[in-house]
């Protein structure tokens, strides 16, 4: 029994410590909820609501109740996720608050995805939309009925969870009511200031017009945490400053498919198509010098393949590309088909201009920003003699795909994509590539990133054994078919160590006792070209 009263006790402190605290207004013209919405197929659509400017009916002052549809954007820079506004704003109701008996009424002037009155709740029609007087045990009514749902439990909370998990944290923790009945699979929740969990217009649960298709994903205030960059709405565009090119010849990107499998595209000579004058676009398989560092210095090795045609219209500001096959053995992952100029990049769209590549998955640009160059893909050398590159953020229109709110598609004036230059990644891919290194010889970005600097392609291959003696720090080359003219041997930094004459010998030996310890790279050369290389470890 005595048990029994102090829990009795306690309940009562927790009952009288609620009642005393001050109410916390819910209609706030400085606030943002996000609703999202679920529709089938596992595709969501987001809402903002927002109020702003009051209007009277029959005497009562109410609040007007807008609703906009946003597109959920994962933002690159900060993994955070951003809303953008898009379509039009539309007045949905009104609503007034009595903040002496802590309530809150609504009037839904149309149905629509984000309210569905249900029988006896037809528009026009005020509603008590949120009662935040309730006391434990307490029945919840609606539209003059009884809801089987009653108030479970009051706690103070100072983080609002929305959908995705915690959004914003409150220097005052704020109301926590929880409702629905003990075996409830799980219980609904509200928070005195913002409203349901289910959505900001959703005030009820049972079966009289239930909506279990919406959550809440989002609440902020401006004035207080802050809404700043959650929201995004198109704006002026940035000044237009000179076009930074993309297509030159000494530039090199290095695109990372999976840990140490590596490939780099370079541009390298003319063609022509169709009238069209074109730059052949090469991809090679290279490799870090040392093994399984994923840094650079990096060696080629494998096939030099020519995988597409690249021109660059700097007066448009697009590039366009010719896929020359999609054999699923190349380096780049794209569905276009094979000999059609495709519009690769478009460094001219404004916020809201929507993207078509070679694909049924048009995208949106949700913003765009000048950054510095050294920023431009992480990990990259500074580019020497470039201030800013303009980067461009993407996303998928949220009613085409179901991961709208998962975004990196980044494009960037003067490199390209942050998945490479091929690889424009306007489709969702499970595939994994990114653009680890980016550099420019004629900017003197490359030295950190090639051992051997301004070598050509290797256009054969020979066919050798390397191998070592460490005991007399010799290696024994053998040549099986084609002889070479020398050995060249270099160190890290790219410099020539030792050079050594072939002599058309079937074999040869060559000692490095008398260099330092460390990494080297043994090059075999036949009339002037590269043909074969071998890592060394003195």
């Amino acid at each position: 029994m005595k048990q029994f009263y102090t829990f009795c006790f306690l309940l009562l402190t927790v009952l009288i410590a609620h009642a005393q605290r001050p109410y916390e207004p819910m209609l706030r013209e400085d606030a943002h909820w996000v609703t999202t919405v679920y529709g089938f197929d596992g595709e969501t659509f987001p809402f903002e609501i927002t109020l702003n400017g009051d209007t009277t009916f029959n005497g009562t002052t109410y609040q007007k109740v807008y609703v906009q549809s946003v597109m959920a954007c994962r933002d690159y820079r900060d993994t955070r996720t951003r809303y953008l506004r898009y379509g039009n704003k539309y007045l949905h109701g009104f609503a007034r608050e009595d903040s002496i008996n802590r309530k809150v009424y609504t009037i839904n002037a149309q149905s629509g995805p984000l309210s569905n009155p249900g029988f006896g709740c037809g528009g026009n029609t005020e509603i008590l939309w949120n009662d935040f007087s309730l006391k434990i045990g307490d029945t919840l009514s609606y539209c003059g009925y009884q809801s089987q749902d009653t108030l479970g439990g009051i706690s103070l909370d100072s983080t609002f969870k929305g959908i995705y998990g915690p959004v914003e944290t409150f220097t005052t923790p704020k109301r926590k009511f929880t409702i629905g009945p003990p075996s409830a699979s799980y219980p609904l929740t509200y928070w005195e200031g913002i409203g349901r969990y289910s959505g900001f217009l959703v005030s009820y649960r049972g079966y009289l017009g239930r909506t279990d298709e919406t959550g809440l994903a989002l609440y902020c205030r401006d004035s207080s945490s802050g809404c700043m960059e959650k929201f995004i709405s198109p704006t002026t565009p940035p000044p237009v400053r000179p076009y930074v090119p993309l297509v030159h010849e000494d530039a090199h990107w290095i695109v990372e498919v999976s840990p140490n499998f590596f490939y780099e595209t370079t541009l390298e000579g003319d063609s022509i198509l169709n009238g069209k004058t074109y730059k052949k676009v090469f991809n090679q398989k290279v490799e870090p010098v040392n093994s399984n560092s994923g840094e650079p210095p990096f060696i080629r090795s494998g096939k030099r393949q020519q995988e597409a045609l690249i021109r660059e219209d700097s007066a448009a500001r697009k590039v366009y590309a010719v896929y020359l096959n999609n054999d699923p053995n190349i380096f780049h992952n794209s569905l276009c088909s094979p000999n059609q100029e495709v519009l690769l990049f478009d460094f001219s769209t404004q916020v809201l201009d929507e993207l078509v590549h070679c694909q049924s998955q048009p995208i949106f640009q949700y913003d765009r920003e000048y950054r510095p160059a050294g920023e431009a893909v992480t990990g990259t050398p500074s580019i020497v003699g470039i201030d800013s590159l303009q980067f461009f953020y993407f996303t998928l229109q949220p009613d085409e795909y179901f991961y709208a709110e998962i975004n990196d598609r980044v494009h960037v004036e003067g490199i390209g994509s942050t998945y490479g230059l091929l690889e424009n990644r306007i489709k969702w891919s499970l595939y994994s590539r990114t653009l680890k290194y980016y550099c420019r010889e004629s900017l003197g970005g490359c030295p950190e990133i090639w051992l051997l600097n301004n070598e050509g392609p290797i256009p054969s291959y020979l066919n050798w054994k390397v191998s070592q003696d460490y005991t007399t720090q010799t290696i024994h080359i053998r040549f099986a078919d084609k002889i070479s003219d020398q050995v060249v041997l270099f160190d890290l930094s790219g410099k020539e160590v030792m050079r050594k004459a072939v002599n058309r010998q079937v074999e040869i030996d060559v000692s490095i006792g008398q260099l330092p310890a460390g990494m080297y790279v043994l090059s075999a050369e036949l009339k002037g070209q590269v043909v074969a290389r071998q890592k060394i470890l003195r």
